[in-house]
């Protein structure tokens, strides 16, 4: 059988995880979120960081103890129940669904910044063409994922440094909230989805080189890199110009960069827009596929789509079919802030479990956890589960209705597929509870 290949490096790792997170979040969602916030945006961005902070802890206890393809999946099954373990996962792969339609509805609004193009017809191109890259293996989409990663983040380090002396502190500093302190924290719980893919480095942990150091460092440094860039890079967005003008525009951080910058450098911040969403688009195929495979590889849904594809390494028919859900929901025509909200659900149920089951590893597997190269001392990870179960909870409550609506009706999908896989195991003589309690080594 075709094995998966270690071609991920440290550097890897964090841009996949920031890449994963940098992009259509803080160019498309921030829009979307300051008509509930208004230019205390900077602020629910921070309030934001804070599921994010104590769940990438238990992420990096995690996969830095046991790196393996479709952590989601592995985690929560193993190590809180594999019932509710399935559901979130199959929530979060849904997550993973939801910004393949983001980033692609988002990528023709920039480039419209620069030219005029036909956005159902691009949106699908660029689907097509990083559905095309990942095909062919992870090595090359990993250079290209690099490559856009450092563009994107010395263009909005140089946004930050040149906007910060243009800044009206009154614009961005003294409070003008439609809705108070309900709006920030709305808007905390939409721009959510600009933190969602920090987590996503861990489910292709098989193909990364020396995980058990790579996987905690990359995650952590992502996710501080991440934080630090949203809360700068939104004072600036919502100090040069009035947030009521922002939350308006098409492409709203190219048309702030209008505001101190020459058409010029305001097109390079575009183009950083644009590798921003094409970074998001390419790490979250990757990931997204990377989940059905381990749903798959644990007979969770047909093993067909575990099939590695012998000359690339990659679980094509995996990616294939992450990939035409996703063209599903850019057709559905329901639009960005819906798939923000739909993805945001997904991922905060699963981010909730992975709190608990970072606590019952420490608790269950007292050795293992003893020998993990990231570790937390008991109490203090006691705390960080807690804090970090109830912040993801809390933003789950805060989504959107039509968006709880639609996630209600995949999970009751997910639950049928998880009957139908339990009673194939029995129809074998096996127990599919069993099965998913299994650890390695």
């Amino acid at each position: 059988m075709s094995q998966l290949k270690k071609e991920l490096g440290l550097l890897e790792v964090i841009s996949i995880t920031s890449g994963s997170v940098i992009g259509a979040g803080i160019f498309v969602v921030t829009g979307l979120a300051t008509k509930y916030s208004g230019n205390m945006i900077w602020l629910a961005y921070l309030l934001g960081g804070i599921p994010t902070f104590f769940t990438g802890l238990a992420f990096a206890i995690l996969a830095g103890a046991m790196p393996y393809e479709g952590g989601s999946l592995f985690y929560t099954t193993r190590f809180v129940s594999p019932f509710w373990g399935f559901l979130t996962a199959w929530g979060k792969w849904m997550g993973y669904i939801g910004p393949i339609c983001i980033t692609a509805l988002a990528f023709p609004r920039y480039v419209s910044f620069l030219v005029k193009v036909p956005e159902l017809p691009v949106a699908l191109l660029a689907v097509f063409a990083f559905f095309m890259l990942n095909y062919v293996g992870i090595k090359l989409s990993g250079w290209v994922q690099d490559a856009m990663f450092i563009t994107l983040v010395g263009g909005m380090f140089a946004f930050v440094i040149l906007g910060f002396p243009h800044v009206d502190l009154n614009l961005a500093t003294v409070p003008d909230t439609p809705l108070g302190i309900y709006g920030v924290a709305y808007a905390a719980a939409l721009a959510f989805f600009s933190y969602t893919g920090f987590g996503v480095a861990i489910e292709p942990g098989e193909e990364v080189k020396k995980p058990e150091r790579n996987l905690p460092l990359g995650i952590i440094l992502g996710v501080f890199l991440v934080v630090a860039i949203y809360a700068l890079l939104s004072f600036v967005c919502v100090g040069v110009m009035p947030w009521r003008e922002f939350a308006a525009a098409e492409a709203p951080v190219a048309e702030a960069a209008a505001r101190f910058l020459p058409f010029s450098a305001a097109a390079f911040i575009a183009i950083v827009g644009i590798m921003a969403i094409l970074t998001s688009q390419n790490g979250f195929q990757i990931v997204g596929s990377r989940l059905l495979y381990a749903f798959a590889r644990d007979g969770l849904v047909p093993r067909v789509l575990a099939k590695i594809h012998p000359r690339f390494g990659t679980p094509h028919l995996a990616l294939l079919a992450t990939v035409l859900i996703g063209v599903g929901l850019i057709l559905s025509g329901k639009g960005i802030e819906f798939a923000a909200g739909v993805a945001n659900i997904g991922f905060l149920a699963s981010y909730a479990l992975v709190c608990l089951a970072a606590l019952n590893f420490a608790r269950k597997y007292p050795e293992r956890y003893s020998k993990a190269p990231f570790k937390l001392r008991k109490s203090l990870l006691y705390v960080v589960a807690l804090a970090g179960f109830v912040s993801n909870i809390v933003f789950m409550a805060l989504q959107s209705l039509d968006s709880w609506m639609f996630f209600i009706i995949w999970i009751i999908i997910g639950l049928g597929v998880y009957y139908y896989a339990k009673k194939s195991f029995e129809r074998r003589g096996e127990k599919l509870e069993e099965a998913l309690l299994k650890l390695p080594g």
